[in-house]
């Protein structure tokens, strides 16, 4: 028998330990990993709720800090909401005249971002009374 640092006879000694006490470590996992993992799983699906019907049933207000907004991170809960007959306001924070095309003058700019707004939310089947322009200077919020 040749001993060196950590092997038996060329094998690595944690792997022959764990072959005698364990077992195969394939066995072993699909023996015991397998079906713990499938119970966590289970337990785990049995405690969550899925509150989609509950949800859609209440009304909604959307904050967007910008135009466009609105649209690019809430239209599908919009679309869902309203084809559940859902109210949803749509609150646009900021006058969005810092955005793009800055070839234009803040004036026009500010005028074309609330015709877009307004008609991305009619065809998110949201009424021009639900949409709401507070007009804060784009980019100068602060706390």
């Amino acid at each position: 028998m040749k001993l060196s640092h950590g092997e038996i006879d060329g094998m690595d000694v944690a792997k022959a330990v764990r072959r005698v006490i364990l077992g195969d470590p394939e066995t072993v996992r699909d023996r015991v990993m397998v079906p713990a993992r499938s119970l966590w799983r289970r337990a785990w699906t049995r405690r969550g709720i899925d509150i989609t019907s509950s949800m859609t049933t209440k009304s909604c207000l959307v904050v967007a800090p910008h135009p466009d907004d609105e649209t690019l991170g809430c239209a599908v809960a919009i679309l869902r909401k309203r084809a559940a007959g859902t109210p949803v306001t749509v609150v646009i924070v900021s006058d969005g005249s810092r955005g793009e095309p800055a070839t234009l003058p803040p004036a026009e700019l500010i005028e074309m971002r609330k015709v877009e707004t307004r008609r991305a939310c009619v065809l998110l089947d949201v009424g021009e009374s639900d949409v709401l322009f507070l007009g804060f200077p784009d980019a100068e919020l602060t706390d």
